[in-house]
Order: C-alpha cells, then structure tokens, then sequence
C-alpha cells in the first residue's frame, strides 16, 4: 500500500509492518509501536530523500541499505535522530529513547536542548529527557527489547547515574580520560570518531 504524509502506523501485539521507502531504505515497526510519517520526500535525479518521521512509541529497526539517507530524521518524543547511513534499532517508552547501532553512524540530539552525540556500529545511546544529555555506552548498555533488562542490572542501582542506566557516558564525561572507555579515539570526548 501507498503511504500519504501525517498516516499514522499502530501495531497490536501481534503485529509488525515493514516499510520499505522508494530509495531502498526499510523501517520495521515491531509489535505494539506507533509512528507517524510527518514528511517523505524522495528525489529520483539526486538519489535522496529528505523527510521526518515520528517515533511515538515501540521498538523500530531502520535500515538505510546503503542508501545515503542524510536528509531523512526519525525524531521520539525526546530526541531526534540523524541517519548516516547505516542500520540501528530504536527503543522509544515514554520520556526515553536508546538507539542501538549496528552498523554506520548515527547522531542523536535530546529536542530540549541536551548535548547531542555521534556514535556508530557496537554503540548505544541513551535519551533519558528531552532536557538531559545523550550518554552512550557499547552495543546492549541500556535496556531494549534488543537486550532486556537483567535482574544483575536492577542490582547495580547504586552504580547508576540517575537515568537508570548502568555504564552510560555523556559527552561531557570524557570518556578518553578511562581505559577503553574512548572507542572512536578522540579524547575530546565524541565517540563516533570525527564531529
């Protein structure tokens, strides 16, 4: 079927849809989720599309099939997320959004004003507010339905920064300043490697 700006996608718990966008690009939207094509537009002579689609709730995977997807942001209640090609995971539950990258890069920017950041393939990243700063963490740091909650991660409560995350790091943390915590070796603190 035919998709038309501003149509809303609802599943039920038995239910997925997979998207698959003119330029090759697919979004599978998982059981129990919403998202709402605000904007969609592709131009066959670039190659490109452009456009916002919303997130309201649910687990998505976006794939870009190699497709350059620059101008294309899938945007949470709490964050917007900047396509650099790749393939990730989104986990959208009330005032939360973790990205997990499986491939490619990804720049994912709190909607109040947080500090954004850039990560990659083997990373996570977690939006705790719109208020509150990206943190990132490697592949699976934070709870989605890609890697559920342990009963050994409600017992590290004393180790978590507020956020309920066990090892997030925000851009503002430094990770160089602890060994190996800098996987894009930049110890100005951006773990996606270059701004």
């Amino acid at each position: 079927d035919e998709l038309v700006s501003d149509e809303a996608l609802r599943t039920t718990r038995d239910s997925r849809i997979a998207v698959k966008f003119i330029d090759g690009s697919e979004l599978n939207v998982e059981s129990q989720s919403e998202v709402v094509l605000t904007e969609y537009l592709f131009d066959p002579a670039a190659a490109t599309a452009t456009g916002v689609i919303t997130l309201n709730a649910g687990l998505f995977h976006f794939n870009s099939n190699d497709v350059t997807d620059e101008g294309l942001q899938l945007r949470t209640p709490v964050a917007t997320i900047g396509i650099r090609g790749t393939e990730f995971l989104v986990t959208v539950a009330g005032d939360v959004t973790i990205v997990d990258i499986l491939e490619g890069k990804v720049e994912v920017a709190p909607t109040g004003g947080g500090k954004a950041i850039t990560c990659e393939g083997g990373q996570s990243v977690l939006v705790a507010g719109a208020q509150s700063d990206a943190m990132w963490g490697d592949l699976g740091s934070f709870s989605t339905a890609a890697a559920p909650a342990t009963d050994q991660d409600e017992s590290h409560e004393n180790s978590r920064d507020g956020t309920g995350a066990p090892g997030a790091r925000s851009k503002s943390s430094n990770p160089g300043s602890s060994p190996g915590g800098n996987p894009g070796g930049n110890p100005g603190g951006n773990p996606g490697g270059n701004p």
